[in-house]
């Protein structure tokens, strides 16, 4: 059987290159390590439930709009997509690819990456028919064209249910670069870190801060000394967290300000700017449990039973830690 924690896939360089908004180096170390910081269940996250169940059907549309297969939907002769099985570098036994699918034509061979993106993304893709693809994206298939030795690699992506677009990579002189780039960087970061077992730092990436809190999810109430980078990190963020509350007050006026404009308009068009809205949400219903409770407790023989009844329907929640700079000045001074 496959162990992808024996070597680095696509999405796991994306990862060690600070590229993934999920996942980071740190991600990536743990799971290598057989001690993984998260165990994702593709029936309980929407995005990878839909993305795996459309990956078919986006496979078929693909063959069709290429002209693969005849009107009545069969394969043209010559033609196919092959779903392969992962595949490590020839040479490099640390490096493995699992691709969507293999295109084989009278013409050549090519790979193929499916994607599910969210309407709320579709800037981060270009133009069809570009290369313009996001980061980490890009990452992933440089890592599978060395993997596989292709010249060429196709990207399908459907945004938002209904926005599809095809996107080609050839693996030209300057792709070809980046491509050795890449391939050295993670080679020296997974001798470094999964061969030698030294620890990945964290990058202060959104990435990392997901890292952190799967960690650390609780405090043990003590106290460490901050060295002389920790403190210019305080510094610093204290300096940006006054700088967001004083930004926060300008914006809230001239909001003040717009709104004040708008009255009981509900949108304001900026004309080339775009439109602005300013409406209440939909009403939310909320019940108070526990006063419903209080007034059924006449039905109990003993109504000092309904305290016990409450009780039993209690749970008690870990809430996240919070990060409060209230004691740190911008200047790094103390308020003690």
């Amino acid at each position: 059987m496959f162990d992808r924690n024996k070597s680095l896939g696509g999405s796991d360089v994306a990862a060690i290159c600070g590229l993934s908004k999920y996942r980071s180096g740190v991600h990536v170390k743990a799971d290598k390590d057989g001690e993984p910081l998260e165990v994702i269940d593709p029936e309980d996250n929407r995005f990878i439930f839909w993305g795996l169940r459309l990956e078919d059907t986006l496979r078929e549309v693909y063959a069709e709009k290429a002209g693969f297969k005849t009107p009545t939907g069969r394969w043209r002769k010559g033609f196919r997509i092959e779903v392969p099985e992962p595949k490590h570098h020839p040479e490099k036994p640390w490096a493995h690819a699992s691709p969507d699918g293999i295109v084989t034509t009278p013409n050549g061979k090519w790979g193929l990456e499916i994607k599910t993106a969210s309407e709320y993304v579709k800037t981060d893709w270009g133009p069809e028919g570009t290369d313009e693809i996001p980061a980490d994206y890009m990452c992933q298939v440089l890592w599978y064209l060395w993997v596989w030795n292709l010249k060429r690699w196709d990207v399908c992506v459907l945004i938002g249910g209904n926005d599809w677009r095809q996107y080609t990579i050839i693996r030209d002189e300057d792709v070809e670069k980046s491509i050795q780039k890449l391939v050295s960087f993670a080679e020296a970061w997974w001798a470094y870190h999964v061969v030698e077992d030294n620890s990945v730092p964290f990058k202060g990436s959104p990435a990392d801060a997901k890292a952190i809190s799967a960690m650390f999810p609780t405090d043990m109430d003590e106290t460490v000394t901050a060295p002389e980078q920790v403190r210019k990190w305080v510094i610093e963020a204290a300096a940006l967290h006054a700088k967001s509350k004083a930004l926060k007050k300008e914006f809230e006026s001239k909001r003040t300000l717009i709104t004040g404009y708008m009255g009981d308009a509900g949108s304001l068009n900026c004309d080339t700017l775009g439109t602005l809205t300013y409406k209440a949400p939909k009403p939310k219903k909320t019940t108070d449990w526990r006063a419903v409770a209080m007034a059924l407790a006449s039905v109990l023989e003993d109504p000092s039973d309904i305290q016990l009844e409450v009780a039993k329907h209690q749970t008690e929640s870990t809430q996240a830690r919070r990060f409060l700079l209230s004691n740190i000045k911008p200047t790094g001074d103390s308020d003690e």
